[in-house]
Formats: C-alpha cells, sequence, structure tokens
C-alpha cells in the first residue's frame, strides 16, 4: 500500500514536464505528447440522471482526464461499489477530446475493457448500456467465447470482453491498433491471462505512444503495478462500504451455540501451531525486520516522516512497528522500494530470482520477499471438519434470514437501489460447487429463502438470476464461489457469509501433477468479501472462522502464473513470436524456471516445438495453438478426427473437462448416483457422455419441455447439460477454424449455427411441441430413448483410450481395498481414494452391483500386478494431505499400452532374451506385461499415432504429399476403429492398403510468390534446413530463402 507520499509523488511525475531520469529503467513508461481530455458539461451526459454523481469514482474524474494527457498508464484502485468498471470505461469515451496528431488519437475512441470472467463481462455491458439509455449493440458491445454483440456507433464505442478475447486478438493485432484505450479491471485477481496481458501491454506501450491502458483493482495494493509500469499516474477512489459494515468471527458469542464451533475452533489453533505463519523463525524475522525500521526512521528524518504518514493512514495512527503485524511492516518496506531483511527460508522460485543477479533492483527485491506472504495456506480439513464447517455455515444462514425478512418489514426510507425498495440478500462465499450443492441441497426445503447458486460453470441464464428481485415473503440466499468477490456487484446484499476457502489448481512440476487444493483465503479476499455487504444499509459479515486465524491469513493469494501448468502458456506465447523463458521472466511475479522448463519439455513431447534459440513452432504446434484449449486436450481432438470421430470426441472432452451435469440432492444422493450407473457404471465422462447424446435425441424429437421431465427423471440439470452441448458444438467450430475440419462440416448437420451470433446448438434449442409425451409412462419413455443404445456407442472403447491420451498423466492403479473404500496408487501422490460421488466407488452401488464388486475386486486382488485395474481420473483434490480421484474411469491394458503416459519403454531385457514375454514401461512407473509380440505391436501402433498426426497437421497447410499421405492414414485407422469395435472389416479399405504407394516427391525450387504465401514459422523452418540464419522480418526471411 502506498502512502500519501508516494501516491503523490507517482502522480506527480505523470502529470509534470520534467525531464527523464538517464539512469531510469528502460521499461518506464515515460510521458508523452499531450493530449487532451476533458470533463464534459452536464447537458452532454449521457448518464441516467439517477446515475449522475451517485458514485465514488466521479471524484476522481477529472484527475483521470488529466493524467491520460501526460501518461500512458493509469492505476486506478478502489473498493467494491466505488463505480469503477461501470462508470470509468464513460469518462473515457465521454470526455475524450479529438486528438491533433495521427493513430488512435486521431480518431473517435475505441475503449475495450477485459473481465476475468464472462458473466461480469456481459452484466457490465447490459448495465452501461442501461445507464446510457441505449440499446446494448451501440454505443456498448460484449464479446465472450461463441458469443459476440459488436457496438456500432461511430462517435465512440465501449466493447467489454475476456481476458482471454483479447489475447486472440492480439494474434492478429499485435500492437492493439484498433483501440485507443485498454482498460483491464479485476487486476488485483492476478489470473494467468491478466498477468501474459500485462506482459504484451509493456511491450507494446513504447511501440504506441497514442495508445492509454487503465489498471483498475480492487484493492490498495497497487505498489505491485506502480513498480512494473515505473512512472505511472496512481489513482485512488476515496471507496468503502456505504454503511458500516460490523464483523462477527467464529469466537464471538453468536456462534457460540452452535455445536461445531468448539471443534472448528480447535482444529483452528492446531493447524496454526502446525503452521509456518505462525512459527518462531517468523517471529525471528520480525524482530530483525522491526530493528531495521527502528534504526531507519533514528537516522534519517525523511524516512521517520514517511513512516508516521504511513501509520496515521495505514495503521491506525500506531507508530510502534511492535505494534503490526509481520506483512505489514513488509508491505511499508515496498512500498518505499527499501530492501528488507532478506530470510533465509525463501521459496524456491524466488531464490532462482534472486541468484539471477546480486545486483537486482531493491524494490524488486522487497517485492520477491513479499511473495512469502502470498502462498496460499492450506486447510487442514478432511470429510468430518469440511462438513462441521458447512453445517455451520447452514446454521448461520437458517438463523439470519428471519432476522432479515424482519428488517424488511421495517425497512425504512433510504434502504433503496435507484428508487427500488429493496429487503436484502444474503451472500454466502463457498469453496467450490460441490460445497454449492450440498448447501442448496440442504437449505431447498426452507420456505422463506430463495436459493441462487452462482459459478463460473453454470449457464450465464442462471448465473444473472443474482440480480434478481427475490420473491414475496422470501430472502435471496445466493452460493457463490470467489466469483462474487469483485466481478459481479449485487446491490442488494447486506449479509455476508464467509466460510473463509477457496480451492486453488497447483501443479508441481518436480512431480508433474496438477492438484485441486482447498485452502484458506487471503486478507485481501476476505475484506473483499466484506465489502460486497453495506451498500443499502449497514451491513454485517459473519466468518466462519477466528480472529486468530484471520491474522495468520496471508496477504494475498499466489499468483495464477506461479502454480498452475504453463504448457499452454509457454505455447501462447511462442504463437506469438516470443522465446517463452525470456518473456515469462517479464512477467509482473515471474513463475518457477521448473515449471516453465517442464512446460517447454511437455510440448517438444507433443510434437509441438522443436527446442532451438529460439524454439520452433511446428505445424502441430500451429494448430495446438489455435484451440482454446490445454494442449493435450487439443492433440486428442486431432487424433478424434483422424479416427472418424470428431463430433463424439468433441462431447467426450467437453464432458470430461467440466463438472457433472447430475443434481444430486442430499437426501436422495443414493439415487442420483444409482441413476448415473443406468447410464454408465464404469466411467464418470461416460455416463455424462451418454445422458448428453440421449437428451440431444429427446430435444430434437420431442422439444425441451418434454426433454426438461425426462432430465429431471434422471437427476439432470436441463440447463447444465444445455450448457455442454454448446460448449462442444463450440469446440468443432475451433476444430473447423484449426483446419481439422472442412468447411462444409457444421454447414451439413447444424445449418442454423454459423456466425459470430451463434447461441445454440441447431434446432434442439428451439420450442418444438410437435409431439407430446403427456399420459405416457415415464418408464417406457425411458426405454424407448436406450433402443438401439449400442449402436450408438459403440465407438466407447476407442473414445476412452482417446480420453487417456488427453490426460496422459492422470493414471492410476489399483493396489488394494480396505471395505468399501479402494486405494488406487498414482505416480508422485502415492495412494488416493476414488471420488464417493463417482460411478466407480463402492460406496455408490446397489446390492447387486456391489455384489458384482466384490467379486471383481477379490479377482483382482488375487491377479498378476500387471492385470489389476487401471483408472483415469479428470481431477485429483487434495484435502489434509488426503488425495482424492474424480471424474474417473476404469481403463482396460490395451488402452493404457496404446494411449497412456508421455515416456514409454520396452524392457531391454527381454528384447535379448527367449522369453515369450515383454514389460511396456510407462513415465517409468507402471509396467504392463504381456506376450512381446502384443507389446511390440502396442509400440508400432504408438508410432502410427505420432506420425499420422504429424501428417494431419502437415496436410492443413495444404502440403501436396500430406495430403496424399492422409488418405492412407485415414483408411488405416478407419481399419484399426472397426478391429476395436468389432465391425466388420471393409475390403476395399483392405484392398487400399494392399496397393498404396508413397507419392512421388520432386524436387523444386519455390518461387518467390509461393515463399511470400507461406508463413513466418514455415519459413524459418526450411532456412533452418539449409543451415542460414532464421532471424529477421518476414521480407528477409523469404528474402534470403529465395537467393
Amino acid at each position: 500500500m502506498l502512502s500519501k507520499r508516494q501516491r503523490g509523488g507517482f502522480l506527480f511525475c505523470a502529470l509534470s514536464n520534467c525531464k527523464e531520469d538517464p539512469d531510469a529503467d528502460a521499461d518506464a513508461v515515460r510521458p508523452v505528447e499531450p493530449r487532451s481530455w476533458e470533463v464534459v458539461p452536464p447537458e452532454e451526459d449521457y448518464r441516467r440522471q439517477e446515475v449522475v454523481g451517485k458514485l465514488p469514482v466521479e471524484r476522481i474524474r477529472h484527475d483521470l482526464n488529466k493524467a491520460l494527457e501526460k501518461t500512458q498508464v493509469v492505476v486506478v484502485s478502489g473498493g467494491t461499489g466505488s463505480g469503477k468498471s461501470t462508470q470509468l470505461p464513460q469518462f473515457l469515451v465521454d470526455d475524450w477530446r479529438q486528438g491533433s496528431g495521427g493513430g488512435a488519437l486521431g480518431r473517435p475512441p475505441a475503449v475495450i475493457v477485459t473481465q476475468p470472467r464472462r458473466i461480469a463481462a456481459v452484466s457490465i455491458a447490459q448495465r452501461v448500456a442501461w445507464e446510457r439509455n441505449e440499446d446494448i449493440g451501440w454505443g456498448v458491445g460484449y464479446s465472450i467465447r461463441g458469443k459476440r454483440l459488436q457496438a456500432e456507433a461511430h462517435d465512440g464505442t465501449m466493447e467489454f470482453v475476456t481476458t482471454g478475447t483479447l489475447l486472440r486478438r492480439v494474434i492478429n493485432d499485435p500492437f492493439l491498433q484498433r483501440y485507443s484505450v485498454v482498460v483491464l479491471d479485476e487486476v488485483h485477481e492476478r489470473d494467468l491471462m491478466t498477468d501474459f496481458l500485462l506482459i504484451l501491454i509493456r511491450e507494446v506501450l513504447p511501440r504506441r505512444p497514442d495508445l492509454r491502458v487503465v489498471l483498475m483493482s480492487a484493492t490498495l495494493d497497487v505498489g505491485t503495478f506502480a513498480r512494473y509500469f515505473k512512472g505511472c499516474a496512481v489513482l485512488e477512489v476515496p471507496s468503502g462500504p456505504r454503511f458500516p459494515v460490523e464483523e462477527v468471527y467464529l469466537d464471538s458469542g453468536f456462534f457460540a451455540s452452535f455445536p461445531a464451533t468448539s471443534r472448528l475452533l480447535q482444529l483452528e489453533q492446531q493447524g496454526r501451531f502446525d503452521s509456518d505463519l505462525a512459527n518462531s523463525a517468523q517471529e525471528d524475522k520480525k524482530v530483525k525486520l522491526v530493528e531495521q525500521i527502528n534504526e531507519s526512521r533514528q537516522s534519517n528524518a525523511g524516512f521517520e516522516e514517511t513512516w508516521r504518514e504511513y501509520c496515521d493512514e495505514d495503521l491506525n495512527g500506531k507508530y510502534d512497528p511492535e505494534k503490526h503485524s509481520f506483512s505489514q511492516l513488509l508491505e511499508f518496506m515496498a512500498s518505499q522500494g527499501i530492501k528488507a531483511f532478506a530470510g533465509k527460508r525463501r521459496l524456491q522460485n524466488y531464490e532462482d530470482a534472486f541468484n539471477r543477479d546480486d545486483n537486482a533492483d531493491p524494490g524488486q527485491a522487497v517485492a520477491l520477499e513479499l511473495n512469502l506472504l502470498t502462498g496460499s495456506m492450506p486447510y487442514w480439513g478432511s470429510d468430518t471438519n469440511d462438513r462441521s464447517i458447512l453445517d455451520v455455515a447452514q446454521t448461520t444462514i437458517m438463523k439470519l434470514v428471519p432476522e432479515m425478512l424482519r428488517a424488511a418489514e421495517t425497512a425504512v426510507p433510504g434502504d433503496e437501489v435507484e428508487g427500488v425498495a429493496v429487503k436484502g440478500s444474503l451472500l454466502c462465499f463457498l469453496p467450490g460447487w460441490g460445497e454449492i450443492r450440498y448447501l442448496a441441497d440442504s437449505l431447498s426445503k426452507e420456505s422463506n429463502m430463495w436459493i441462487v447458486p452462482l459459478h463460473s460453470t453454470l449457464p450465464q441464464e442462471e448465473q444473472q438470476l443474482v440480480f434478481k428481485e427475490a420473491p414475496d415473503g422470501k430472502i435471496k440466499v445466493i452460493l457463490a464461489t470467489s466469483i462474487a468477490e469483485s466481478s459481479v456487484t449485487i446491490n442488494d446484499v447486506t449479509v455476508v457469509v464467509d466460510a473463509g476457502l477457496v480451492r486453488e489448481m497447483t501443479f508441481d512440476p518436480h512431480r508433474k501433477m496438477s492438484a485441486m487444493d482447498l485452502v484458506w483465503t487471503s486478507q485481501s479476499s476476505a475484506i473483499q468479501r466484506k465489502g460486497r455487504s453495506g451498500r443499502v444499509r449497514n451491513g454485517r459479515v459473519f466468518r466462519l472462522y477466528s480472529r486468530d486465524q484471520f491474522a495468520c491469513l496471508p496477504w494475498r493469494s499466489a499468483p495464477e502464473i506461479q502454480r498452475v501448468d504453463l504448457a499452454r502458456t509457454c505455447l501462447q506465447a511462442i504463437v506469438l513470436r516470443r522465446e517463452p523463458r525470456a518473456f515469462l521472466e517479464a512477467a509482473l511475479d515471474p513463475p518457477r524456471i521448473a515449471a516453465v522448463e517442464e512446460a517447454m519439455s511437455e510440448l517438444v513431447k507433443l510434437e509441438a516445438l522443436q527446442e532451438g534459440n529460439p524454439p520452433l513452432m511446428t505445424p502441430v504446434g500451429e494448430i495446438l495453438g489455435r484451440m482454446p484449449m490445454d494442449p493435450r486436450l487439443a492433440r486428442a481432438a486431432m487424433m478424434g478426427s483422424i479416427f472418424g470421430l470428431p463430433k463424439l470426441t468433441a462431447m467426450m472432452l467437453v464432458v470430461a473437462g467440466d463438472r457433472t451435469p447430475f443434481n444430486m440432492p442430499l437426501e436422495r444422493r443414493k439415487e442420483s448416483l444409482a441413476k448415473q450407473r443406468t447410464f454408465c457404471n464404469w466411467s464418470d465422462p461416460f455416463s455424462a457422455l451418454r445422458a448428453l447424446q440421449q437428451w440431444e435425441r429427446a430435444s430434437q424429437e420431442y422439444g425441451l419441455s418434454e426433454a426438461r421431465r425426462w432430465s429431471n427423471f434422471n437427476y439432470l440439470n436441463q440447463r447444465k447439460v444445455m450448457s455442454l452441448s454448446r460448449a462442444s458444438f463450440q469446440l468443432l467450430r475451433d476444430m473447423q477454424f484449426s483446419g481439422l475440419l472442412g468447411e462444409t462440416f457444421l454447414e451439413e448437420d447444424q445449418p442454423d449455427c454459423a456466425g459470430d451470433q451463434f447461441d445454440g446448438v441447431g434446432s434442439i434449442f428451439e420450442e418444438d411441441q410437435a409431439v407430446s409425451l403427456e399420459g405416457a409412462g415415464e418408464e417406457a419413455w425411458f426405454a424407448s430413448l436406450r433402443d438401439d443404445f449400442d449402436a450408438e456407442f459403440e465407438d466407447e472403447p476407442l473414445l476412452a483410450g482417446l480420453l487417456c491420451s488427453a490426460f496422459p498423466g492422470n493414471l492410476a492403479h489399483f493396489t488394494s481395498r480396505n471395505g468399501k473404500s479402494s486405494w488406487y496408487r498414482t505416480q508422485n501422490l502415492g495412494k488416493a481414494l476414488l471420488s464417493k460421488q463417482s460411478v466407480n466407488a463402492a460406496a455408490g452401488a446397489g446390492e447387486d452391483d456391489q455384489a458384482d464388486l466384490d467379486e471383481a475386486y477379490q479377482e483382482y486382488a488375487d491377479s498378476e500386478p500387471g492385470s489389476r485395474p487401471w483408472v483415469l481420473f479428470g481431477e485429483l483434490t487434495v484435502n489434509n494431505g488426503m488425495g482424492s480421484l474424480r471424474n474417473s474411469t476404469v481403463m482396460e491394458p490395451w488402452q493404457v499400452a496404446l494411449f497412456g503416459g508421455r515416456d514409454v519403454q520396452l524392457d531391454e531385457h527381454a528384447i535379448m532374451t527367449e522369453d515369450p514375454t515383454s514389460t511396456l514401461q510407462i513415465d517409468r512407473w507402471l509396467d504392463l506385461k504381456g506376450p512381446k509380440k502384443s507389446i511390440q505391436l502396442a509400440l508400432g501402433l504408438r508410432q502410427e499415432l505420432r506420425e499420422a498426426v504429424m501428417w494431419q497437421a502437415l496436410a492443413v497447410t495444404q502440403d501436396p504429399v500430406a495430403a496424399a499421405v492422409m488418405q492412407r492414414v485415414r483408411t488405416f485407422f478407419k481399419i484399426l476403429r472397426d478391429l476395436i469395435t468389432g465391425r466388420d472389416l471393409d475390403e476395399l479399405d483392405l484392398d487400399f492398403m494392399r496397393t498404396w504407394q508413397p507419392p512421388e516427391i520432386h524436387e523444386r525450387t519455390p518461387d518467390k510468390e509461393e515463399l511470400q504465401g507461406k508463413n513466418v514459422v514455415e519459413l524459418r523452418a526450411i532456412l533452418k534446413e539449409l543451415g542460414l540464419k532464421v532471424s529477421g522480418r518476414k521480407h528477409e526471411l523469404v528474402q534470403r530463402s529465395v537467393e
């Protein structure tokens, strides 16, 4: 957090005409030629009168204009509800005065605003259009994946997009020439795509002196961004809750009578005792830091004055450093750019960063040290106390809702939002969809509540319900994840219940494993959650953790770029012609070197790039780079098209990577799981896939109303199924765009789905009531939908193999069984259990199924290790060190042999002996034993698959040789598909394979026109083959190739 003195210093530097420091960093954002912004007079303000002047952000409007005249980057900080997201883009358009120069400033303003989530992009765009009394699509537009509404006004536009949307546009518009101002909202969340975009913007600024960038943060922790864009202006919106917000902690009297309170407090205390954040080493570091601050105060009058200003403004006027936490002291040192005490126990990635340069910038060193306070703090939960915290949340809500109803009956004037009286709503923060669903089921029978879930995977229509008013006699209870912290503003929230937990995806590059961890939230996020209330009347936040626990939380969570798999990120960098290592090293908080190297190694194994300096993208990499998904999943989509199964593969990948579409009511969980098993009893993804296939059939034949009855009968969430159907079609469009499908592939089957305005999947979303099933038995109807079931899904064994190729490292091997629990061995975590909500879990089986499972498990226990069951999992969650395998699929050994793992090796000893058996070692931990010929056949087929993917990628480039080879490839894999599924082989296919000859290759020198038609990657590949220099612009590469 910056002191008044430093904030003023940043603003002064941006607005004055002072000379540049010759020793200033080359990356600094330098003052630019003045341009004109001016606050419009009231009669020219397009906004509704009930909005004008009502929000705190209005107070910085004049300062924002002045800052934009003289500097390219402005950082705006302000709490939730200050109006940044809705008002500031309007200021940028309305206050624009056409500049005298060229470039973007010489034309009407085009403002693009990024949001980390789709719901925010759409809802804010709709809100801004409403405020301006215009239809969405005139001066205000939005663009999210699969849906775009373009602004058409000629005197200035605003477009709200997801961060990923803007990143995709950068590929074709690397200098952002289409935009006058780029606004990045919610930068404090530090999601991976936003950090990636920040690197690009910092590169673009020197080449676009007319471009303006506004970074908006909902926290006051803007020092990180100010250091990154040196010389930028920093503006603070005087904001906060409009009304006081009372904080109620778990150790207060309100929770004293709750049965689970004492247990949770005991667990907290034990967890803090075991945590590094409470150990003596931390206390030693604080003592030394206090000594450093006190010595500086005594020896430097300027330091003492700055310290007192900081304490007066941010530390409640207490001047003794001992009175403040270690995190607050480090934050002060960072704001002053002074290197704090360097502790011995740094995180590994920061050890690397410090070792790169002994003369590192002190401010950067402090920033790195601060990351000791940004690592996520693990939760010590288990199945028992996880349920306890949910029980406390449920009891809290049931106790508060009647109070809120009584308060609504006695509302006084002023309890209004935009002139409409509100009774208030309750917002409960939970870590994930499982907890949301559990609590929603538990509260569903309460007549005085309207339960509204809010999760990023829900369809847009369901997410929009949070903005609606509750029915009479009910209180709206919103059960949300961290999506509600800052991305959306729900005006009528008066009570917040904060469980204090989040789920984070973490990647360990050494173990090559991603896991979804349950961790405590950060202090800054807890403050954000508190700020959601207090907008219409005095608010309250009920924290399901103690004051001591809050004090132990890190100030902010670790940036996503430091904890996730970076394979897709590195591929995106190469698509943008950047060297990934150098590019990511320029990030706000660089990732671990080991994580980047593991990502590059993974891309090499996928044949997406060739190592070099710089690394060269292969044709396979070009296709994977066009697909907005993990490169491993994109490669599986390529293989699906090779086998002639693009539609089913797209559907499978979508359901495997998403949440289950099945509802699991608390009181009917066993019945719901039993219904899932009727679709498929060996795979969670295939249970969802079969349900999706049958739902589409029901929708097409009977219409949506009857399909809804069918969905309810099968415990399916119809909106979720519709969302999956849309997503699978969108993936098919991506495959078509990447060149994997013909231009007419989708038009033939989905004639009404083309174009950017797509918002559905063909006729299955039309209200077709031609057939009614009233009076027909639901069981009979269900049976009719299952007719010809085997024929529809005869390719499932092959699809399961393709699914294995999408998650090559997510294999687990059955080891033992204890009661109803089955233990599986994973590559790096050790033992893990199947999720109890899986169709593969014994706990979810009926009596007959249980008997079959008992017999099967006994057979597995008595069998050879190499023949025991294999499970592919989609997600590994870790709670208190215990792994749980979710979204699992039972695999056959041949599927593992053909599609599993990243590295496959043959037992060399078996090759040299007469032993008729051999062993295939997968990723150096799993051994598949079988007949030597079978093992060798598996290796040969894996090589065929690898080469087929490369030939397919070459064929997309219109290479005539590759196109000819692809005829052989498709025929070969059609035969293999027929063999796997038990179909009769086509004699024409066999004859083609017997007579096929490789095409003749005629060497010739391409002419200049042909070379100009190639892209930079292809030209560099040609030059590398010739042993020539591969650097330079495209015209230089063409000329060098010609010569």
